[in-house]
Parts: structure tokens; C-alpha cells; sequence
């Protein structure tokens, strides 16, 4: 019997579709790649303004409650006092493409 060269209909298409169910794989897995990428990106970027705002209110001899916006997010903070010592509570929210992610901080500035 002589060989015959090449692929049968149902092989081929059994190739394609096994090549058609990786792509997608694929695709999909670079898609939630990406989205991992931009909050990651969205979370430097608000921590990047915390830390400018926090370092700023523990140079203070005594800081006070207050808000800031800027192209990276909005912050929010409160100072408490209690038998620990002065408390900062930062809050921000950052864009995260459609959506809004929400932050929080805290750091101690006097101990008693």
C-alpha cells in the first residue's frame, strides 16, 4: 500500500480547533495581564501621593484634619488623639480605569 502525503479533512480541522482553543486561552490570559497591570499602576500611584502627604503631616509639630486632590487622587485625612498618641488616618481614592479604588493609611505621629 503507498503512503498518502498530507492531512485528512477531520485532522485538520481537530489542529485548528485545538490552535483556535489555545489562542483564546491566550488572549484571555492577556487580558487579565493587563487589568492586573493598570491597578497595580492606579496603587503606586496613590501611594506615591500618600507618602508625599504623610511625610509632610509627621514634619508638622501638629497636623491638622484636612483633604487634597490632584490628577493622581483625592485624600482624605483625620487626626485623633488618644491615650497612644496623635493618629493619622489617610484616606484617597485613585482612578482604576472605570472604576475607583479606595486606600488607607494610618501612621502614628506623637507617642505619649
Amino acid at each position: 500500500m503507498i503512503g498518502r502525503a498530507g492531512f485528512s479533512l477531520v485532522e485538520l480541522i481537530v489542529a485548528l480547533t485545538i490552535l483556535a482553543v489555545t489562542l483564546l486561552g491566550l488572549a484571555g490570559a492577556a487580558a487579565v495581564a493587563h487589568r492586573s497591570f493598570l491597578a497595580a499602576a492606579a496603587v503606586e500611584r496613590g501611594t506615591d501621593a500618600a507618602a508625599l502627604v504623610l511625610d509632610s503631616l509627621l514634619r508638622e509639630p501638629a497636623p491638622v484634619s484636612g483633604t487634597r486632590s490632584d490628577p493622581r487622587a483625592v485624600l482624605r485625612w483625620t487626626i485623633r488623639d488618644d491615650s497612644v498618641g496623635t493618629h493619622i488616618d489617610l484616606l484617597l481614592d485613585v482612578p482604576d480605569g472605570p472604576r475607583t479604588r479606595t486606600l488607607a493609611f494610618s501612621a502614628l505621629h506623637h507617642v505619649r
